[in-house]
């Protein structure tokens, strides 16, 4: 199982809120329909708890291997939808590929 990691940081036309409303109401219904997703996590940040974050939220998807990656996401007009339209709405993001080893659980 591949799981691909995104911390995403707000464009600055938006506001938190807007930007949680957008990313949970908007884009994860595109990003939805990538073929080969088999899991999708988002994770968005408590600013009242931790003050001003570096990041906004985190985005966590699964793939079986990385073909399925690749074609999902890169490949696939449903990924490409979903990157633009998030690119359309950050300012900067740190990607990054795993596989995961559980540890608990």
């Amino acid at each position: 199982m591949i799981k691909f990691v995104s911390l995403l940081r707000r464009a600055d036309h938006l506001t938190l809120q807007e930007f949680q409303r957008w990313w949970i109401e908007e884009h994860t219904p595109l990003a939805k329909r990538m073929p080969g997703l088999r899991r999708y996590v988002v994770s968005l940040t408590q600013a009242a708890l931790a003050g001003e974050p570096e990041w906004d939220g985190m985005a966590e998807l699964w793939f079986d291997d990385e073909a399925s990656f690749r074609e999902g996401y890169f490949q696939s007009p449903e990924g490409q939808a979903a990157f633009a339209d998030a690119q359309a709405h950050i300012s900067r993001s740190h990607r990054f590929i795993t596989r995961e080893h559980p540890v608990v659980g």
